[in-house]
């Protein structure tokens, strides 16, 4: 490398770490009800987009209404708790103005006492940033875990109101771009985008892209045995879907092929035939985060008929060439009202994974949360990037 690329390497790494910050610090003053210092970093003439279907929409909508969010729930006139000591920041990372950022909420329980047990949401939030301040949130909750809070009757009128964007389209609206997907708010790209810069960080974040698409898109095209091949042996799969109270613990990485092996073979309901499009990917070391949207017809022998629409967020951990871990992040609100026709009178109690059978026992690393299956931080010095 010349002096101009490890200087210019260096500037790219200041700004990661500066992105990482002020996305952190944004959820942290929500947490700890900061409401000018988390409301300063938001520009409302951004984007704001929700994985949450209702009525078969997940509109793209101004950040403005991100803001009036955060402010309903830090003056609690939205029941929805964010308390400093129980949102755990547990994978954070950047690539260019975009900053991937899981969080565990395991606050107690909603201010009105409509609940008895914590809330217990696990988030992935997709961040842009430009010139220091956010200009896009993308948001992947738990929609299993809302959609029974809503079914049973514990998420009070308000909070419908408050998760339905489909609801408040007539908030200021941000005008979509030409191409982009009604749906995902997204372009669909299906190729990986290079990452600028000749460092061997940027390099392995490349060839880590590649590697994570391709195991997708052989799915998608039905090579299985391609599929399997870029599979670590001893990872961990964990799903960011609450199936009724049971906590979402992480299985050994065997469950995805025995679940990859089912979808490709036509056993399970989730198709994957030729229309998965890639519509967002980050990268940074050994993780990647693809944003991926299925638009596949379901399959013939399957009730009820019509085209699946799920859009997925995926967070995997590389390991010499494969994927060692696997984390899932679909449209849960989506998902429950397809296996309610798959399985009708099962109440949001099966999964895919619940009918792979026996898995092999899989032990997460000593210290993490039994419910995300990562280590809990509270400060973003664990995950800046190395000079």
């Amino acid at each position: 490398m010349t002096d101009a690329d490890i200087a210019g390497t260096q500037i790219d790494t200041e700004r990661l770490e500066r992105n990482k910050r002020i996305a952190w610090e944004h959820f942290r003053a929500l947490a700890e009800g900061r409401l000018e210092d988390c409301l300063a970093l938001v520009d409302g003439s951004g984007v704001f987009w929700r994985n949450a279907a209702f009525e078969g929409r997940r509109p793209s909508v101004s950040l403005q209404v991100w803001k009036d969010e955060v402010t309903a729930m830090i003056e609690r006139r939205v029941p929805i708790p964010w308390q400093a000591e129980h949102v755990h920041l547990i994978t954070l990372l950047a690539e260019g103005d975009q900053v991937v950022l899981e969080i565990h909420n395991d606050s107690l329980p909603y201010h009105d006492g409509r609940r008895n047990e914590s809330y217990d949401m696990v988030y992935l939030f997709v961040v842009e940033i430009r010139d220091g301040i956010i200009v896009g949130i993308r948001e992947y909750p738990d929609g299993f875990l809302m959609a029974s809070m809503l079914a049973d009757g514990t998420a009070p009128e308000r909070v419908v109101a408050w998760w339905d964007l489909k609801a408040r389209e007539n908030a200021p609206r941000y005008r979509l771009p030409d191409g982009v997907c009604e749906s995902c708010g997204r372009t669909h790209a299906n190729r990986v985008p290079a990452i600028s810069g000749p460092s061997p960080g940027q390099l392995r974040a490349q060839r880590n892209k590649q590697i994570a698409w391709e195991h997708f898109r052989a799915v998608d095209e039905g090579r299985l045995d391609d599929a399997l091949a870029l599979l670590h042996t001893d990872g961990a799969f964990w799903g960011g879907a609450r199936i009724g109270d049971r906590p979402r613990s992480a299985s050994s990485i065997e469950s995805w092929r025995r679940e990859m092996t089912d979808i490709v073979k036509q056993i399970l309901p989730m198709p994957w035939t030729g229309s998965a499009h890639l519509i967002n990917t980050v990268a940074e070391g050994d993780q990647v985060m693809l944003e991926i949207h299925n638009t596949a017809p379901l399959h013939a022998h399957f009730p009820p008929q019509g085209e699946y629409d799920m859009i997925y967020a995926w967070v995997l951990t590389m390991r010499d060439g494969k994927i060692l871990d696997i984390r899932e992040y679909p449209d849960g609100i989506y998902g429950v009202s397809i296996l309610a026709q798959f399985f009708p009178g099962a109440e949001g109690t099966v999964s895919p994974t619940s009918m792979l059978g026996e898995l092999p026992f899989y032990e997460p690393p000593r210290g993490s949360c039994v419910s995300c299956g990562k280590i809990h931080r509270s400060q973003v010095e664990p995950f800046l990037a190395e000079g």
